[in-house]
């Protein structure tokens, strides 16, 4: 990395501040203590000013004292190592030996951002190929804040492991630390130039310094846990503090670079020949690219000579471009969109000169993990903005997450980008074919940072710049720092201080007793209420808005405000800002909860009052008394009863019963017709039934004939959409006709049926046990609609084979009603709550386990106290009225007497040893 030459050169790192975030740093280390900075180190985890780790016997926390030793071990004392910057300071903030949460990155971000330069992390969420995720919000605002005010504006530099995730075929654009703007993502390569088997691909990747490769090669030697050295430190752990080192000793060359100079610098300077398999792209600028490696390899002198001659670049534009296509549906294998963009060319927001690109997608997809993701920049440069990730099964996407590419630096974005979108499906002909298997894009728009004008301008002739000869200590002693100061400060007012004792107020940074009205607390920070709320509180860390500001309305139940009331809520007080629920037979409502005005999926609304329709059965069921339905005996199409059938599915005869009676009944049930008086009774009622009221419900489409209505409602049986599936991809279709007991139909005929456990259904599209709808206790197919029994307090609907919510009392039969307030009318909890019923339940019934148990306990230890006591007093009485007698001496107790000791109490006197 020509390190080397750069010393020759007399840059060292002198002057320039690094602290590692991670878990402490061995401060009394002896490659450390030279260059140990207490003004850039701090625990976060125990809230004090020492970052040393804790000790344990598998030395745990070791990872931070290596990551030091490889930026700024000393130089000349024959101890382990010299760091790349071996006379920058050096500091630790300890944060990783506890519960990680936003508050903790974020204090860890923006600690004393005027002292520290260069923040170097080598840790994100798991690299296991599933995880999608990044910094909160208060971290993200931790980087903004240091990319603002940070070394006196000029930027905080973040310097990132790009991950480790290689073998699990993970990528790091789903690792929003290394996949943002702010920082410089570094990867890594063996000391022979080839890929390690750790390393992660993704188009954020800026550069690469040398790490650990395979079980030959040799790792990295850095300072280790108590006092010691080590020549095993591995993965892009070791990557990036090397490369916080080379950016200490550019910025030792020109301490007036912005952090988007650094970046500049960094690429620029980045040389690509030692690696054997970089797999380059070219990109329009003629700058080799690559997904493993970024730019290349860092080049220590490269650098430090173009931080010599560096005019910082201009001001930077930001020029976002929206597609207008919304909710696409992807049902093949490829899907293509294009803007066209001029880079916003007339406005405050021209861009000529690209800097980083970013691509913000909100995507559903049936297999997140099938998505590959490429954008294409009119100049034809193609980058890969997601890979395929084997691991990520999850059935869902990506919500407003914005992919970075790097890899079109300095190109023109004027013209047409073309964004791609590959499903990556298995080899099986079920999901290579199935149409069953959708994405949809919601949406994605194009956000290009860079400059109207040319940004590098290299000077001509420079020599050495001068730099500080001690750090700018800004901070303070503690005791003159604010009372609500805890430990030093940068001034003495309290938004000087470096932590506080109580609280912080987000939107300024000042330390505070309580948090003021219009903010609530989270995890030691008053973050801003809501816009439209004008006090408001933390509840399971959500926003629980307690007071509306003029103008708006609360809505009762989800403590939010709006300014009317949304759809399933009505104001019955003009006076009260307050939006009431409708009833959940409603939905909408007028005046009262029970007015409705619109009813759910499946009721019908008659005189302000929704009812459910009557129920009819499938084909294969019958209704019993309660109006629920069953289904027949196994190989019966129809019937009356659950032992009774009327007809079979090979048209066998009827079993002769003696009874006369049953046989006309069974002949009349055989020609599905209802009797003239429920005929007529129930005509009125049915004929208010409309196609929209059923087909509004998409899982329901049923053939219903009934008197002269007709109703397309039609709900396809699983064997039948396959038989069609197969005849669509050209595979012969299935000859069986029905499947012995046990066996069901599947694609390739009867199989044996596949046993779950409770709450899981066997999914033939996968071909595994997926779990039911939440609603659902147990249930034969995804979805609200595929429920058999559901969890409490939900009633289980029969016609609409779906799980409700608490129904208004005495209006369903018994037995289907849960958890009503005859008194009040209404439910004791809503719907959305109603699954934390069994909860409490369980919890109820495992306390009385425990107060049980308590009482037997103290109870058993009464008893026995009682019979000891017992005990000891019939032992007195018995002895009470004894005697002693002497007894006579015999010659061996004569000769003995000599050495008898007389002991009081009868007990022998025991020796203490010391």
């Amino acid at each position: 990395m020509n390190v080397k030459r750069a010393w020759e050169m007399g840059y060292t790192g002198k002057g320039v501040i690094v602290t590692i975030l991670d878990d402490g740093i061995e401060r009394d280390h002896p490659d450390l203590i030279k260059n140990y900075d207490p003004y850039a180190s701090y625990d976060v985890n125990n809230k004090d000013s020492d970052p040393m780790p804790r000790y344990d016997p598998t030395n745990e926390n070791r990872h931070g004292t290596r990551c030091a030793g490889e930026v700024s071990a000393s130089a000349n004392n024959s101890n382990c190592v010299v760091g790349v910057a071996f006379n920058s300071g050096i500091g630790g903030v300890r944060m990783l030996d506890g519960e990680v949460f936003d508050a903790v990155e974020a204090t860890s971000l923006s600690f004393n951002k005027t002292h520290i330069d260069i923040y170097s992390a080598s840790w994100g969420p798991d690299d296991d190929g599933k995880v999608v995720d990044g910094p909160g919000r208060l971290a993200w605002k931790a980087f903004e804040d240091g990319i603002k005010y940070g070394r006196g504006g000029k930027g905080s530099i973040f310097v990132w492991a790009s991950g480790n995730g290689g073998s699990a075929m993970d990528s790091c654009n789903c690792d929003g630390y290394t996949n943002s703007i702010f920082t410089l993502s570094i990867s890594s390569t063996s000391e022979h130039g080839t890929r390690p088997w750790y390393l992660e691909e993704c188009a954020s990747t800026l550069a690469t310094t040398y790490s650990s490769g395979a079980y030959h090669e040799r790792q990295i030697v850095t300072t280790d846990l108590r006092k010691r050295c080590t020549s095993t430190h591995t993965g892009t752990s070791a990557s990036a503090p090397l490369a916080a080192g080379l950016v200490a000793l550019m910025l030792e060359a020109n301490p007036g670079l912005t952090w988007r100079d650094v970046q500049y610098i960094t690429l620029l300077t980045s040389i690509t020949e030692p690696f054997q398999d970089g797999d380059w792209l070219v990109n329009a600028k003629n700058r080799k690219v690559s997904l493993k490696y970024g730019y290349g390899l860092m080049n220590a002198t490269g650098m430090v000579d173009y931080a010599l001659r560096w005019t910082n670049v201009p001001e930077k534009h930001i020029c976002t471009m929206n597609s207008p296509k919304i909710n696409v549906q992807i049902t093949n294998a490829h899907y293509e969109d294009s803007i066209t963009t001029d880079g916003c060319k007339g406005s405050s927001n021209e861009v000529n000169y690209l800097e980083h690109v970013q691509v913000k997608i909100t995507l559903n997809f049936h297999r997140r993990g099938n998505a590959v993701i490429h954008i294409t920049s009119p100049s034809g440069t193609k980058s890969t903005i997601l890979p395929q990730r084997p691991n990520d099964i999850m059935k869902g996407g990506f919500r407003d997450w914005a992919f970075l590419s790097v890899q079109f630096w300095e190109e023109n974005p004027s013209g047409t980008w073309k964004l791609e979108i590959d499903d990556h499906r298995s080899n099986s002909a079920w999901e290579a074919n199935s149409p069953l298997l959708k994405g949809t894009l919601t949406s994605w728009s194009l956000v290009l940072h860079g400059t109207k004008s040319n940004p590098i301008n290299l000077k001509s002739d420079v020599g050495r710049s001068t730099p500080p000869t001690t750090p700018v200590m800004s901070t303070i002693p503690p005791k003159n720092c604010h009372e609500e100061c805890l430990g030093s400060c940068t001034g003495t007012g309290p938004e000087d201080c470096l932590a506080c004792k109580h609280f912080k107020l987000e939107s300024t940074g000042t330390c505070l007793l309580t948090c003021p009205t219009g903010t609530r607390e989270f995890q030691s920070v008053c973050l801003q209420c809501d816009a439209n709320c004008e006090s408001c509180s933390t509840v399971f860390d959500k926003e629980l808005c307690e007071k509306c500001k003029d103008g708006y309305l609360m809505i009762e139940g989800e403590n939010r405000c709006l300014t009317s009331c949304p759809e399933g809520y009505f104001r019955d007080n003009p006076s009260v800002a307050v939006c009431k629920k409708c009833s959940s037979t409603c939905a909408t409502c007028i005046v009262t909860e029970d007015m409705c005005t619109r009813c759910p999926v499946g009721m019908i609304l008659n005189n302000n009052t929704c009812k459910m329709p009557k129920v009819i059965c499938n084909s294969g069921e019958y209704k019993d008394s309660n109006n629920h339905c069953h289904k027949c005996l196994p190989g019966c199409v129809e019937c009356t009863s659950g032992d009774f059938c009327t007809e079979c599915q090979h048209k066998c005869p009827v079993e002769e019963r003696d009874n006369s009676s049953e046989s006309e009944n069974s002949d009349e049930s055989s020609d599905l017709k209802l009797d003239s008086s429920e005929e007529s009774a129930e005509s009125d009622e049915n004929a208010a039934m409309t196609a929209e009221n059923l087909t509004q419900d998409p899982y329901m489409e049923l053939l219903v004939e009934y008197h002269n209505i007709n109703i397309k409602i039609m709900q396809l049986e699983e064997w039948k959409l396959r038989h069609e599936l197969l005849e669509s991809i050209g595979l012969p279709p299935d000859d069986c006709k029905s499947c012995e007991n046990g066996f069901s139909r599947t694609l390739e005929g009867c199989v044996k049926n596949k046993q779950c456990d409770e709450e899981f259904y066997f999914d033939f599209t996968l071909m595994e046990c997926s779990k039911c709808h939440y609603s659902c206790e147990t249930c034969e197919r995804s979805g609200s609609q595929g429920c058999t029994s559901c969890k409490s307090p939900r009633a289980f609907s029969s016609y609409l084979h779906a799980c409700l919510p608490c129904c208004e009392p005495g209006k369903q039969p018994s037995g289907s009603c849960c958890n009503c307030d005859i008194k009040k009318e209404k439910c004791l909890l809503n719907a959305q709550k109603g699954e934390n019923l069994d909860l409490m339940a369980d919890k109820r019934q495992t306390i009385m386990i425990i107060v049980v148990a308590v009482i037997c306990l103290i109870a058993a230890a009464i008893i026995g106290g009682l019979v000891f006591l017992i005990y000891e007093l019939t032992s007195k009485r018995k002895t009470q009225d004894g005697k002693y007698k002497l007894l006579p001496k015999s010659d061996e107790d004569d000769a003995d007497d000599e050495d008898d000791i007389p002991i009081k109490g009868g007990f022998p006197r025991q020796s203490l040893k010391a």
